[in-house]
C-alpha cells in the first residue's frame, strides 16, 4: 500500500521537473552568453596581464577584447609587448577560433588563428644580446604539453624590424608585408599541416615558404624561395662575421627540403633546383685573398643534399651538384685599376660529395674565355701573388686524418689569354699566350696517379705550341709529345747578357718530339725529335748591319739522354757572318768576347802546356752539319773610302762536331770571293773544343781581283791598284800547341795606278819592290812559313805573317841585289863595280856577274837598271895626274917603266920636273925624326937618308899634281867610259835584255871605296 502511494507522488512530480528544465537551460545559456560577452574579455585581460607580469616581468598593452561565446571566437586588438612606444612584439588584431567539441577529443582544435598587422622588433644590443630573449618565460610546465590542432593559422600584413647595434654601422632592415598561412597543424601528429609564408623587404627582396610542419616528431617539408636578396643586406648584418665583404649584386635561391628531428637525430634532404646571382662583387679579407672579385652571373643547381647527425656528430653528408655556371668573373688585386684575372664562362657539372667516405668528385670543369694579366716586378714579385694571403705560421701538429679522395674527371680551358710582363730584366719582356686551350683527365688527390693533358696555344701572335702529356704530379715525372712552330726569339732578348751595340733583330724557333722527364733530375731527361731556328739575325746597331744571321738552322734526329746530346744531322742554310772594323777601329763582335783578364808580364811569359781537357758534364755530338748558300762579309769603316769584301755561296760539310776531348771534326767547305770566278776552299780537321791540340787545315783563295783592296793600297802603299789578282794557299798544322804554318801567296800582274795623298803611306818604293818581286810572267810568288809555340805570350800568327811579308818587301827595297842574288846566283855581285882609280877597265870577274844580272833582268821585265855615268871623282883625278907624272919621269929618264928607276933616280927626275914646271928649286920642309920613322912606303931597314929621299919625292909629287890634274871633260869622259863598259858587258852575249831598260845615269857618280872608284848599279 505504501509503495503505491509513493509511486503516485513521483508521477505527480515529473511534469513539474520537465517544466523547469528548459527554463534552467535558457537561464544557463543566457548566463553563458552574458559571461562570454562581458566577463571573458575582462578575465582574458586580467590573466594575460598577470601572466606576462609574472613570467616576463613586463607590461603588456591590450586594446579592445571581444569574445563571442556562440562561435567561441576571441578578438583582441592593439596588442603591444611591452606596453611602450617601441614594443618588441605587437599585433594589430588577433582572432582565435576554438572548437568547443575538441575538449572531448584527443587534441584541442583551434578552428582559426588570425594575426593582422603583427610586428616584431628584433634588436641586437651592443653587448651582442638579443632583445627578444627577454620574452623567454621564467616558469615552465612540469607536465606534458597538451596536443593542439590548428585548422588554419593566418598572418596578414606582418612586419619585422631587425637591427644590430653591436656593429659599428648599426644596420637595420624591415620585412613587409609578411603573409603566413598554416593549415591542419597538430602538435602530436607526424602528418603535420601545410603552411605558406610570404614576405618582402623594403628593398624589394622576397621570401616565400610553403610546406608542411609537424611537431611529433618535429618535421617539415616544403619549398623555400628567396628572391633578389641584396648583397648590402647580407653585408650589413653578417659582414663582420664573414671573411669576405659583399660590395654589390643580388642573389635568388629556391630550395626544396625535407627535415625531420627525432630520437635518431637530425635528418635533412635538400635540393637547390635554382640558385642565381647577378652583379656580385666581393672584397676579400686579408686572411683569405687580397683583392676584389666580381661576378656578372651565377647559376647553380644542386641536390639532393642528404645530411644526418646525432649526438655523436655527422653520420651522413652527401651532395650532388648537377651544374654550376659562372659568367663574367673578374679578380682584381688590391690597389689595381684593372682585373688581373677574367673569365667569360665557367661551368662545373657532375659534382658529388660523400663526407663519410671522404670522397669529392668534381666531375667536369670547363673554363671559357679566361684572361690573366701577370707581371713580375723588378724585385721578382709576381703580381698575382699579391692576391694571396700572408703565409700562415707553422700549423700545430695534429694526428693525421684519413685523407680525402678528390677527383676531377675532366678539365677544359678554352680560348684563354695570358699576358705576361717581366719587369725584372733591364728591358721589360712581354709575352702574349693566346688562344690557350688546355684539357686534362684523371686528376686525383692521390698524386701518384697519372694525369693526361693536352694543350694548344699561340705565342705572341705567330708562335704555336701543342702537345699531349702524361704527368704524375707527385713526382713531376711524365712523358710529353709536342710541336712548337714560329716562336719569335726577339721577345726573349731582355734575358740575354747585356751586349753593347748588339741587337737581336729576329729569329723563330721550332721543335717537335717526345720528352720523358722526372722532375729536376736532369740525368733522367730524355728527348727525341727535331729542332730549328729560322730567320735569325743579330744586328750591330751602329752600322745597322747583321753580325751573323741565317735563314734556317735545323737539327734532325736529336737524342738527349744520360748527359749526352746526339744529333744525326744539322743543316745551316744561307748563314751570314759579318766582321766590321768600326770607325773607332774596334770590331763589331767585340761585345761577344769575354773580357781579357789582366795578367803580369812575368806571369804571361810562363804559360805551361795545357793538360788534356776533362770530359764535359754534357757530351754533345753532331754527326754532320751541312752548310749551303753561306756568306761571310768583311767591312772596314775606319778607312776612306770604306772597304768591303764577301765570301759568297759558302757550302760544304763539317762532320763529327763534338765537345768530347781528343775528337776532331772533318771540315770541307767551298765558296767564292766577290763572284763565282774567285773560288775559296777550306778543308782539313780540327778539334773544335781544343784547336791548339790538333789542327790540320788548308785554305785556298784563288783569282781574287786586287783592285777591291784599293782602300788599303791607297792609304798604306800610296798607290791605287790598277790591275792584279791574288791567290793564296794557307796551311796550318798545330800539334800540342806547336804551330807550323805555310802561306803561299801568288800575286799576278800587279799594276799600280794613280798615287794617293795618304799621310799613312809607307816610305818605301813600292813600285820598285813590285818590280823586284815580279817574275818574267808578271807573277809574284811568295812562300811565307811561320813556326812557333802558342804558349809563347808574344806569339800571334797574323802579326807574324805580316811581319814576314814586311820583311820581304823591306828586303826587296833595301837590298834588291841580295834578293836578286837569292834568285839568280851571282847576280848580286854585279851591284858594285870597283874600278881602279882613273881607269875605265872592267874589274876582274865583272863579266860573269853582269851576265848573271842580265839574266835576272830578263826574268824581271818590270825592272830598270841605272849605271852611274857621272864624271870621275877626286881619286880618279889624282890617279890621272900621277899617271902623267910617271909618264914624264919615264920619258925623261929614258927608262922603259917607272919600276926601272930606283928611288934616287925618281927623286932626281922629280926635281928636274919640278924646276921645269914650277920654275924654281924645290923648298923641302924639315922632316922631324918621327916623320922619318913613319915615312910611308919605306923599307924597314932603310936609313934616314933613304927615308928622307922618299918623303921629299912624295912631297914633290904632291906639289906637281896641281900642274898635271885632268880637266872636267877628261873626268866626264872617264865616267862615260866606265858606264859604257858596264853596259856593253851587260848586253853582251845571247841575252834578250832590252837595252832600253838600261840607263847610263850621269847624275850618279862613283864613290871611293877601299882604294877603288866604285860604281853602284841601282834598280828602278
Amino acid at each position: 500500500m505504501s509503495n503505491d502511494l509513493s509511486d503516485r507522488r513521483d508521477a505527480r512530480r515529473f511534469p513539474r521537473i520537465w517544466l523547469w528544465l528548459p527554463v534552467c537551460l535558457v537561464v544557463l545559456f543566457a548566463a553563458y552568453v552574458l559571461a562570454g560577452f562581458y566577463l571573458v574579455p575582462g578575465l582574458v585581460r586580467s590573466e594575460a596581464t598577470g601572466w606576462v607580469k609574472t613570467n616576463l616581468d613586463k607590461p603588456i598593452a591590450l586594446g579592445e577584447i571581444r569574445f563571442d561565446p556562440l562561435t567561441f571566437t576571441l578578438d583582441i586588438s592593439d596588442i603591444a609587448l611591452p606596453a611602450t612606444s617601441k614594443p618588441m612584439v605587437a599585433v594589430g588584431h588577433l582572432r582565435l577560433g576554438f572548437s568547443i567539441l575538441s575538449l572531448f577529443q584527443p587534441a584541442y582544435r583551434f578552428t582559426e588563428v588570425t594575426l593582422d598587422r603583427p610586428f616584431i622588433r628584433a634588436r641586437i644590443a651592443p653587448d651582442g644580446s638579443l632583445n627578444l630573449a627577454e620574452l623567454r618565460t621564467r616558469t615552465h610546465s612540469s607536465g606534458p604539453n597538451p596536443a593542439v590542432k590548428i585548422s588554419i593559422l593566418t598572418v596578414n600584413q606582418g612586419r619585422v624590424n631587425y637591427a644590430d647595434d653591436s656593429q659599428a654601422q648599426r644596420p637595420e632592415e624591415t620585412l613587409i608585408p609578411i603573409a603566413f598561412t598554416l593549415t591542419d597543424f597538430q602538435t602530436n601528429l607526424a602528418a603535420g599541416g601545410g603552411f605558406t609564408l610570404n614576405a618582402r623587404s623594403e628593398q624589394g627582396e622576397g621570401f616565400a615558404w610553403r610546406g608542411t610542419l609537424s611537431i611529433a616528431p618535429i618535421a617539415s617539408r616544403g619549398r623555400l624561395a628567396v628572391t633578389a636578396l641584396k648583397s648590402e643586406t647580407v653585408q650589413k648584418f653578417l659582414g663582420g662575421k664573414m671573411p669576405l665583404a659583399l660590395a654589390g649584386g643580388e642573389a635568388s635561391v629556391t630550395a626544396d627540403y625535407d627535415f625531420a628531428y627525432g630520437p635518431q637525430g637530425l635528418l635533412l634532404t635538400l635540393s637547390l633546383p635554382q640558385v642565381t646571382g647577378s652583379g656580385l662583387s666581393v672584397v676579400g679579407d686579408k686572411a683569405l685573398f687580397r683583392g676584389r672579385l666580381t661576378l656578372a652571373r651565377l647559376n647553380v643547381s644542386a641536390g639532393p643534399i642528404r645530411f644526418a647527425a646525432n649526438a655523436h656528430g655527422i653520420t651522413r653528408l652527401t651532395l650532388a651538384m648537377p651544374r654550376l655556371a659562372l659568367q663574367g668573373l673578374g679578380v682584381t688585386a688590391a690597389g689595381a685599376s684593372a682585373p688581373d684575372l677574367q673569365l667569360s664562362d665557367a661551368s662545373l657539372s657532375g659534382l658529388t660529395l660523400d663526407f663519410g667516405a671522404r670522397k669529392l668528385a668534381l666531375g667536369s670543369l670547363v673554363l671559357d674565355g679566361a684572361a690573366a694579366s701577370v707581371r713580375r716586378q723588378h724585385n721578382g714579385q709576381i703580381s698575382l701573388l699579391s692576391l694571396l694571403p700572408p703565409k700562415p705560421s707553422a700549423p700545430v701538429a695534429t694526428a693525421p686524418a684519413r685523407p680525402w679522395q678528390i677527383s676531377l674527371d675532366q678539365f677544359a680551358l678554352n680560348g684563354a689569354r695570358v699576358r705576361f710582363e717581366d719587369r725584372a730584366p733591364a728591358r721589360p719582356a712581354r709575352f702574349d699566350i693566346a688562344p690557350l686551350t688546355v684539357s686534362a683527365t684523371g686528376a686525383r688527390s692521390d698524386l701518384s696517379q697519372p694525369v693526361t693533358l693536352h694543350f694548344d696555344t699561340g705565342i705572341n701572335g705567330k708562335g704555336h705550341a701543342a702537345g699531349d702529356a702524361t704527368l704524375t704530379p707527385a713526382s713531376l715525372a711524365g712523358d710529353l709529345k709536342f710541336t712548337l712552330t714560329g716562336l719569335a726569339l726577339k721577345p726573349f732578348a731582355p734575358y740575354l747578357p747585356p751586349l753593347k751595340s748588339l741587337e737581336l733583330r729576329s729569329g723563330q724557333a721550332s721543335a717537335s718530339g717526345a720528352v720523358h722527364f722526372e722532375g729536376a733530375n736532369l740525368k733522367a731527361l730524355r728527348f727525341a725529335g727535331n729542332a730549328a731556328i729560322g730567320d735569325f739575325s743579330m744586328l750591330e746597331t751602329s752600322t745597322k748591319s747583321p753580325l751573323f744571321a741565317w735563314r734556317s738552322f735545323t737539327l734532325k734526329g736529336m737524342d738527349i739522354r744520360d748527359n749526352r746530346v746526339e744529333i744525326n744531322q744539322a743543316s745551316l742554310v744561307r748563314p751570314l757572318g759579318q766582321v766590321v772594323v768600326l770607325p773607332d777601329r774596334s770590331f763589331n763582335f767585340t761585345p761577344l768576347m769575354p773580357p781579357r783578364p789582366a795578367a803580369s808580364v812575368k806571369a804571361a811569359a810562363i804559360v805551361p802546356i795545357r793538360a788534356a781537357s776533362a770530359a764535359p758534364a754534357w757530351r754533345v755530338h753532331l754527326k754532320r752539319l751541312g752548310i749551303s748558300g753561306g756568306s761571310m762579309g768583311f767591312s772596314d769603316l775606319s778607312i776612306q773610302p770604306n772597304f768591303s769584301a764577301r765570301v759568297e755561296e759558302l757550302k760544304g760539310t763539317i762532320a763529327n762536331i763534338t765537345n768530347a776531348p781528343g775528337q776532331s771534326a772533318a771540315i770541307d767547305l767551298s765558296g767564292q770571293v766577290i763572284d763565282q770566278f774567285s773560288p775559296v776552299t777550306i778543308k782539313g780537321s780540327m778539334d773544335l773544343m781544343a784547336y791548339d791540340r790538333q789542327t790540320d787545315m788548308q785554305l785556298a783563295f784563288r783569282n781574287i781581283e786586287l783592285p777591291v783592296f784599293n782602300p788599303y793600297s791607297g792609304r798604306y802603299a800610296g798607290y791605287a791598284i790598277a790591275k792584279g789578282k791574288l791567290t793564296t794557299e794557307l796551311s796550318y798544322k798545330i800539334d800540342n800547341r806547336a804551330l807550323k804554318a805555310d802561306h803561299h801567296v801568288i800575286v799576278d800582274q800587279l799594276e799600280w795606278g794613280q798615287a794617293s795623298t795618304s799621310k799613312d803611306a809607307v816610305p818605301l818604293p813600292v813600285r820598285l819592290a813590285t818590280a823586284l818581286l815580279k817574275d818574267s810572267k808578271g807573277v809574284i810568288d811568295l812562300d811565307l812559313p811561320v813556326t812557333g809555340s802558342l804558349d809563347d805570350p808574344k806569339f800571334s800568327i797574323w802579326p807574324i805573317v805580316w811581319q814576314v811579308v814586311g820583311n820581304v818587301i823591306e828586303k826587296a827595297v833595301t837590298a834588291p841585289f841580295r834578293l836578286i842574288g837569292s834568285l839568280f846566283e851571282g847576280a848580286d855581285k854585279a851591284q858594285y863595280m870597283d874600278f881602279a882609280p882613273g881607269s875605265a877597265g872592267l874589274p876582274q870577274g865583272s863579266a860573269e856577274a853582269l851576265g848573271a844580272l842580265a839574266k835576272a833582268l830578263d826574268q824581271r821585265p818590270a825592272l830598270k837598271l841605272d849605271i852611274p855615268a857621272g864624271p870621275g871623282i877626286r881619286e880618279d883625278a889624282v890617279a890621272v895626274a900621277d899617271g902623267a907624272i910617271d909618264k914624264a919621269l919615264v920619258a925623261n929618264g929614258k927608262a922603259a917603266s917607272l919600276a926601272a928607276l930606283d928611288a934616287d933616280d925618281q927623286h932626281d927626275g922629280l926635281e928636274d920636273l919640278y924646276r921645269g914646271k914650277l920654275g924654281k928649286k924645290p923648298a923641302y920642309p924639315d922632316f922631324s925624326a918621327d916623320a922619318l920613322r913613319g915615312a910611308p912606303g919605306a923599307k924597314p931597314d932603310a936609313g934616314d937618308d933613304d927615308r928622307k929621299t922618299l918623303l921629299e919625292s912624295q912631297w914633290m909629287r904632291g906639289e906637281l899634281r896641281k900642274s898635271f890634274m885632268p880637266g872636267n871633260a877628261e873626268l866626264a869622259a872617264l865616267g862615260t867610259a866606265r858606264a859604257t863598259a858596264v853596259r856593253n858587258a851587260l848586253l853582251a852575249g845571247d841575252t834578250a835584255l832590252d837595252p832600253a831598260r838600261v840607263f847610263m845615269a850621269a847624275g850618279l857618280t862613283a864613290t871611293a871605296t877601299d882604294g877603288h872608284s866604285r860604281l853602284e848599279l841601282k834598280f828602278e
